[in-house]
This record gives structure tokens, sequence and C-alpha cells, in this order.
């Protein structure tokens, strides 16, 4: 997991050192509250006007503006209004990027409340660190950083912002990202192959017969197996229970290896993004409703050897995927422990 750790912690330095905005907001904008600042329209303010409010952190207009600027390469630009002028920005592109904004922000505050601290040897040590692997030096960050009007200490700064936020994911959402095999054999399947390279497959099925005119939606005993499902009640004691196949109490429901070709085709539509333990379900079949439990899976050899050969590789893009969701998962949450005002600001084009 250390490994993994480091990985994730390294990569989401890079990309946020490289690409986050290193701005302080001037205390004057300060004095006024959020609210009222928030409430007064941005025409008839002479201040930089607030977008977002997050306990004492704020979000400007010249923030999101500048933001905007960098992710057209200069091609958009965006008014007080809300307008986006020039460029191939969407109206979505520029909220996704005040919605990273805000995160930046609770990772900000979250690591600032647990009380994570950058000493000054440290910080020194890491920018260090991070110079030689951009081939850059001190002198080289000087000059660059003239010509974007930030001074060195503003550049330490925000570096050690980034430093704590980072030890706040290394705590929190790196030991939540564990993958097993059977999850990165799925998501190799779905990223790379089709069904016709699943060459056969054991299932466990549940059947259920619709009485002439009946739909799915209607019949109690699919809306029973759907309850008990959710509850994760164990396929194999529902299938005892509900299954209408003859031999469901015999069989438990266990089907032989079958190859793709012979399964029905919305069955096979659905296996490719499947690993073993899933359910499928409810699958309609003529006039009898399915669900079945993945049990066994056998590939076609040659797609089996193509993801041995690239096992460790399309484990860390399924790590990063997980990674994504867990953090996405994380901010959610700790966004209801913050007071966050926002303006409200429409996106759009003419």
């Amino acid at each position: 997991m250390q490994t993994t750790k480091c990985y994730f912690i390294s990569c989401f330095l890079f990309l946020i050192c490289s690409c986050e905005t290193m701005k302080t907001t001037d205390p004057l904008t300060k004095e006024i509250s959020a609210v009222d600042k928030i409430n007064v329209p941005f025409e008839t303010t002479s201040l930089d006007g607030v977008l977002i409010s997050i306990q004492d952190q704020l979000i400007l207009l010249s923030d999101l503006q500048e933001q905007v600027s960098v992710l057209s390469q200069g091609q958009t630009k965006l008014l007080p209004t809300g307008q986006m002028i020039g460029g191939n920005l969407q109206a979505s592109d520029v909220q996704n990027l005040l919605d990273s904004m805000i995160n930046q922000k609770i990772l900000e505050l979250k690591a600032r409340d647990m009380g994570l601290q950058v000493p000054e040897d440290e910080l020194a040590a890491r920018i260090d660190e991070f110079l030689k692997k951009q081939n850059l030096s001190e002198e080289q960050l000087q000059t660059e950083l003239q010509l974007e009007h930030i001074s060195y200490d503003e550049y330490k700064e925000n570096f050690r912002k980034e430093i704590t936020k980072q030890e706040l994911i290394g705590r929190v959402i790196a030991p939540t990202v564990s993958v097993t095999n059977d999850e990165v054999r799925a998501y190799f399947l779905k990223s790379t192959v089709k069904s016709k390279n699943i060459q056969s497959i054991q299932l466990r099925n549940l059947l259920i017969h619709l009485k002439e005119n009946e739909s799915e939606n209607n019949n109690d005993n699919i809306k029973t197996v759907r309850k008990e499902l959710q509850q994760k009640v164990p396929f194999e004691k529902i299938v005892a229970h509900y299954s209408q196949a003859s031999d469901a109490k015999k069989t438990k429901g266990v089907l032989p290896y079958r190859d793709m070709n012979s399964l029905p085709k919305p069955l096979q539509a659905l296996l490719p993004e499947k690993k073993e333990g899933d359910i499928i379900g409810p699958v309609s079949v003529g006039s009898s409703v399915f669900f079945f439990e993945v049990m066994h899976i056998e590939y076609a050899s040659s797609d089996e050897a193509l993801f041995r050969e690239k096992y460790n590789e399309w484990k860390s893009k399924y790590q990063e995927v997980k990674f994504s969701e867990e953090l996405d998962l994380y901010l959610s949450k700790e966004k209801r422990n913050y007071n966050i005002i926002k303006r409200d600001i429409q996106f759009f084009k003419l």
C-alpha cells in the first residue's frame, strides 16, 4: 500500500503544482463580509467580486477568470455576467473548473483543521526535489515567478499548502484504495475487449415466469428478489426461495459452463462489464425473467496472455480510477461540514 500511496501523491502534487494559480487574495477584499460581497452585483462594486466563500476562504471572480484563461490558453474570456467569449470552452467546463477550485479549498481547510504543518527545512527540501524533477534551477524558477508577478514567499506558501493537502490525501484517501485481481481483469475487459473474448462462463440463475400480459414491474416475486438483493441476501438463498425452475432446489440454480455464443443476446451484451460474483438482472427472455450470478469466467487464451503481460499497467490505471472515485466521495461528504456560500451565477455562451 505504501507504493500505491506514494504514486498517487506524487502524481497529484505534480498536477496541482503545474496548474494551480499561485495568487493571494487582496486583504482589502476581506474587510467586507463574504455574504455582503456575494449579494452585491459585480457591476456596482469596485472590489473584486466574490464567487464562493468557504469559512474564511474566498474564491474571487478574478481567480476563476485567470483559470479559464489558462485552461483555454488565452482563447476564452469570462465576463462578470457569466458570459464566455471566444475559444472552445463550454459552460460545463467552467463550472467543472469552479467545482475543482472549491474542492481545493475544502482540502486546504481540512488539512488546517487536522493541524497538518510543514517545517521550513522540509519545505525547502521538497521544493528542491520538485525543481530537480522538472530540470529547473532556482534561478530559472525565480525568473518564471517574476514573469508571473509572483513573489518567492508566495510560491513557498502555496507549495506548503499543496504538501499539507497531499499529506491529508495520503492519510485519508490512499489507504482506502485497494483493488482485486478480478476487478482489474473486469476493468481490462471493459476497456479493451468485447464479449466474444470471453470463451465460456458458468452462471447461477433464478427463473421467474410471467403470466399473460404481466410485466416484470408488476410481478411480486421480482419485486421481492430486487429488495433482497439490495439487502445483500446471498443469491443462492434467494434462488432457493423464489426460482420457479423445476430443478432449482437440486442444482441451486447452477448452470453448466456455456459458450458465449449460446447465451441469449441481452445477456451477452451485459457480460463484458461483469466480474465473478456480480449479479445481473432482471433479463427478459420471452415470457420469462432471469437473474444471474456470475460464478466463473474463462477467457480466450490470447486475451488472458495480454492481460497477464500488461497486468501492472492495468492495475495502475484502475487504481487511479478508484482513487478519483474515493476522493470525490470524501470531498462530497466533507462539503457538508463547511458553510459554503455561492454567488448565483450562470455560465453561458451567445
